[in-house]
């Protein structure tokens, strides 16, 4: 029998198709379970306190909550590299 993989994905809020694409997409793979967490983002725009969302310290800590829940990886999925550079994905 093959290991449990338990996969846990960041995701901003404003993504409402995530869940369900993915979950279609690993429906055939039987050993592998997938944890979605999302972390605070009550708006979109170019502002500093927009931008301000996307510090570290928030997304650090929904992924250690996914780290507590035993996840064998975690996955950032979310597009601010769109706008403020892939060099902030990169480091986080």
């Amino acid at each position: 029998m093959a290991a449990q993989i338990k996969l846990g994905i960041l995701i901003p809020p404003s993504n409402t198709s995530l869940e369900r694409l993915t979950t279609a997409i690993l429906s055939s793979l039987p050993n592998i379970s997938v944890h979605f967490f999302r972390f605070p983002v009550t708006h979109i725009a170019l502002s500093q306190d927009a931008l301000s969302q996307f510090n570290d310290e928030p997304i650090l800590a929904a992924a250690q909550l996914l780290a507590d829940a035993g996840v064998d990886i975690i996955g950032w999925s979310g597009t601010s590299a769109g706008w403020l550079g892939f060099e902030a994905d990169e480091e986080l």
